[in-house]
């Protein structure tokens, strides 16, 4: 299954791209959509239909699949042989690229729990736990760990961490990328490994989209590694291989007019998009043949440097859906995947340079010994034979002396950076320790000059609110009238007063009582007063009296009179 490079070096191959459209979903037939992709299975090629104007197309690629191919099917022919790369050493990849909702995460995980419906990913890891069972021995051992990393809005973080938070990508010494601190969970069998994705699984970012229910909001690699230490050839320097299978799902393309995405969604989908912009920019370059490929452009370029252009057997699968409202995004995805293809790739063993020379020694010598014990009769050539294979006997005694002398050597420079590591790392706790001493006393300065600050503002809003309280608005606008220019404020009414306004206030309220104080009237002043007040009323309640008794005389004079007339009327009659 292996597509080997035109015109390439030794040992490269092309990326490894495939199709796979699924058919139309629930939602599309309701909405009246109609198939525009066309799969010709016989010579793997992918026709676009437009409404108007000519077809797209077609584009060849070295497989195409419609949803008659089952899960193991695709699994069988994508991706079984760069498991057994894997197993021999060397790194693969497969990534799964296409628009929102066509099937991307059910091509890579599916239903873990069903064998019918996993996908690449349980079966890979059923794949390797099988040939492990059958390849191990007393003098070959494997380890098999396990990582899952999301990129999230072009940060990567680490789902296997009880606590994810933002992690660092880094380069080492052979110009290869890696996640700083990335968890590696060691698992023995397949139920654990599925365990531990499905766990890490659930802190992974979703959100329903008007594309898909649950669209991945985030790019997401789960890496097999695989470590064999082969005791077979050498018990006291045996070979060591570690090589990784990473399978990528990645967030979908999609345009944010047919997500309905707003507010957090869209800006998920502006990074998505941004992140698979790099990634075509620099397949573009890889394929075109520039001499500076901008990985450094993107988290996600970085994590896939080996699998594209590097070194790693790469299978890309690109999904598809068939609607024709879809058709610009399945055209983009098909492009994608056509420029893809043309990448090459240089995968070779993960083994140490003095390891992989002992390994080519060791398979000279066994080549030369089936010859010794074949069909080879001159006895001339059977002695040439044998000098050849003592010739590479000294050479691989020689190799393997100068490999116990390297490790020797690294053993003991390993010690002495263990010592200073430990050493550095008592420093930094003693530094961690003085700069949080620092940060704590930092706090409490600044707690207390909040403190200081809510105190201050209290006392001028009390100050305040007794000035107010202590003089009428009128004396309040006389005394600011009659302030100091040092003390006016340029604010006006009372939330315009600072410190020295207030204090200027202040005087102008004491001032104001010292006027009240000096016209203010004694108790001996109000006794008078009243006094006078008191005989006022005395001599008008004794004219009173008098007016009274001068009334009721004459009143009485009159009653006098009237009877006197009276009885005077009788005695007339």
């Amino acid at each position: 299954m292996v597509k080997k490079g035109k015109g390439a070096g030794s040992g490269s191959e092309n990326v490894r791209v495939c199709v796979r459209c699924r058919d139309l979903s629930e939602f599309e037939k309701s909405l009246g959509c109609k198939s525009a992709v066309v799969l010709d299975l016989t010579n793997m090629s992918v026709v676009v239909h437009h409404a108007a104007g000519d077809p797209a197309g077609p584009w060849t690629f070295d497989a195409v699949y419609n949803n008659r191919f089952t899960q193991k099917d695709i699994y069988v022919q994508e991706v079984h042989p760069l498991v057994e790369s894997v197993l021999q050493g060397y790194n693969a990849t497969v990534f799964a690229y296409g628009q929102s909702g066509s099937g991307k995460t059910y091509t890579m995980t599916g239903i873990t729990s069903d064998k019918e419906l996993a996908g690449i990913m349980p079966n890979a890891i059923d794949h390797i736990f099988q040939s492990v069972a059958k390849m191990s021995s007393p003098s070959k051992q494997y380890k098999v760990k396990v990582s899952h990393l999301e990129l999230y809005n072009n940060k990567p973080s680490d789902l296997l961490a009880e606590k994810p938070d933002t992690l660092e990508i880094k380069q080492n010494m052979a110009k290869n990328f890696y996640v700083k601190g990335l968890v590696e969970s060691p698992v023995s069998n397949r139920e654990e490994t599925l365990k531990v994705f499905d766990h890490s699984l659930e802190r992974r970012r979703t959100r329903c989209t008007d594309l898909n229910e649950h669209s991945s909001r985030s790019h997401a690699v789960f890496t097999v590694s695989v470590e064999s230490i082969d005791f077979e050839a050498d018990p006291t320097a045996p070979l060591h291989m570690v090589s990784k299978l990473n399978l990528v799902d990645l967030a979908g393309s999609e345009r944010q007019s047919k997500t309905g995405a707003v507010g957090d969604a869209l800006k998920e989908g502006c990074n998505i998009n941004l992140s698979l912009s790099a990634l075509g920019t620099v397949i573009d370059s890889i394929v075109t043949g520039k001499e500076h490929i901008p990985y450094r452009s993107n988290p996600l370029t970085m994590l896939l440097k080996d699998s594209l252009g590097g070194n790693s057997k790469t299978v890309m699968v690109a999904n598809i859906g068939p609607a024709d409202r879809n058709v610009a995004e399945t055209i983009s995805t098909l492009r994608f995947a056509d420029r893809a293809k043309q990448i090459q790739n240089k995968p070779v063993k993960n083994l140490d340079p003095k390891d992989l020379k002992i390994q080519q020694l060791l398979e000279e010598i066994e080549r030369l010994q089936k010859r010794l014990g074949g069909t080879a009769t001159d006895s001339e050539e059977n002695a040439a034979l044998v000098e050849q294979v003592e010739h590479l006997q000294f050479e691989l005694s020689s190799a393997n002396a100068s490999r116990e002398k390297e490790r020797l050597a690294l053993e003991e420079e390993l010690r002495v950076k263990d010592r200073t590591i430990t050493e550095l790392t008592s420093a930094l706790a003693a530094k961690e320790a003085e700069v949080q001493a620092l940060q704590n006393e930092k706090t409490m300065w600044g707690q207390n000059l909040r403190d200081g600050a809510e105190e201050a503002n209290e006392l001028r809003q009390t100050l305040v609110r007794f000035i107010r309280s202590a003089v009428s608005e009128s004396e309040l606008k006389r005394i600011e009238s009659r302030r100091q220019p040092a003390a006016a404020s340029g604010e006006g009414g009372e939330k315009g007063w600072d410190l020295p306004t207030i204090f200027a206030m202040l005087e102008g309220v004491k001032e104001v009582y010292t006027e009240i104080k000096a016209n203010a009237i004694t108790p001996a002043d109000v006794e008078a007063a009243m006094t006078t007040q008191v005989r006022e009323f005395e001599a008008k309640l004794a004219t009173f009296a008098k007016t009274q008794e001068q009334a009721r005389a004459g009143l009485e004079n009159e009653r006098a009179m009237l009877l006197a007339q009276q009885e005077a009327s009788r005695e007339e009659l």
